[in-house]
């Protein structure tokens, strides 16, 4: 992590502080203030703050001025993504902590039968997503008009995104729409969103879509590459998408491995084993990671921007990253 995105990172989290204080203290019930508190916990716990720094590298290098509101409102909306899909993937841990559905379900335990804990902390958690949103929606709209209205766009491409993915466990998608799912799920949010708003607070509205889908599938075919290669220290524990039988490009070209196929959906596996069959699999896949990231930066190399080596550089740690 640079300097210049750990000082930035130290300003957004001080602002996000600042609002999640001013909202507990406009708060009149004790569960308003748990929600609060809830999400506050879960968006300041730990994370990059990739998507609001790209946001400000390309709306100050665009000779725009940059306002804090806009990258709080894209770690709300990373936060309404990820409280749901916690739920979606049933992941008790995020960030080296507890989700928020996990949380209630502990919190709870006491108050609500056993049968209905499950369910109802599930629910409450979705609320808090929901309440994340709306913050979002909050900040961007003082921002920009025009820019809350295309963050609501991406947001309806990820949840069209998140339903496919959902779904993969069921159906047979091959590469071809597997690729699309990560366009529509990450690159639309993680790289498009920031780049496109980011530009639209600089007075310009940048068509970045070819960059973001380079962007946007090289990291999340690197993510499915660290879910068996990874550290497991400050993400989701390695083998959950061959355990949950999501399927991934790394899956979908694993379909004549029979062991691997026989592992999915299991907790007892030989990991080292799958690691193994997987490696002619993870060279390829990681030439194309490397060739995504390589076009992406020829192409914000050409773009007329000052800050396009802080936007390489930040790309280059992308891909040197281990979770």
């Amino acid at each position: 992590m640079t300097l210049q995105l750990l000082k930035y990172k130290e300003k957004l989290e001080q602002e996000l502080e600042n609002f999640f204080k001013r909202k507990k203290e406009l708060s009149i019930t004790l569960e308003e203030k748990e929600i609060i508190t809830i999400i506050e916990d879960y968006t300041l716990r730990g994370g990059k703050r990739l998507r609001a720094y790209l946001q400000h590298l390309i709306t100050t290098g665009l000779g725009g001025e940059d306002d804090l509101r806009a990258g709080m409102a894209m770690e709300l909306l990373q936060s309404f993504f990820l409280i749901h899909d916690d739920i979606i993937d049933k992941d008790d841990y995020r960030r080296g902590g507890e989700t928020p559905h996990f949380t209630y379900r502990k919190n709870y335990k006491q108050l609500i039968p056993a049968n209905d804990n499950e369910h109802i902390s599930n629910s409450l958690a979705i609320l808090a997503g929901d309440l994340a949103f709306s913050y979002s929606n909050e900040l961007m709209s003082k921002v920009s008009a025009k820019a809350n209205i295309v963050m609501n766009k991406v947001s309806q491409t990820v949840i069209i995104g998140q339903k496919r993915d959902t779904l993969s466990a069921y159906k047979e998608y091959d590469e071809k729409e597997i690729l699309e799912n990560y366009r529509l799920k990450t690159a639309s949010y993680t790289f498009l969103a920031p780049m496109r708003i980011g530009s639209i607070i600089a007075g310009q509205d940048i068509d970045f879509s070819k960059i973001s889908e380079n962007l946007g599938i090289a990291f999340q075919i690197q993510d499915d590459l660290l879910d068996y290669y990874g550290s497991e220290e400050l993400g989701k524990p390695n083998f959950s998408d061959l355990k949950e039988g999501k399927k991934t490009i790394i899956l979908a070209r694993a379909k004549d491995i029979e062991y691997i196929q026989e592992s999915i959906g299991k907790d007892d596996v030989d990991k080292e084993k799958i690691k193994e069959l997987l490696l002619p699999i993870k060279e390829d896949l990681e030439k194309d990671v490397e060739n995504r990231y390589e076009k992406a930066m020829g192409d914000i190399n050409n773009l007329n921007i000052t800050t396009k080596e802080e936007i390489i550089g930040l790309i280059k740690n992308l891909q040197g990253r281990k979770k």
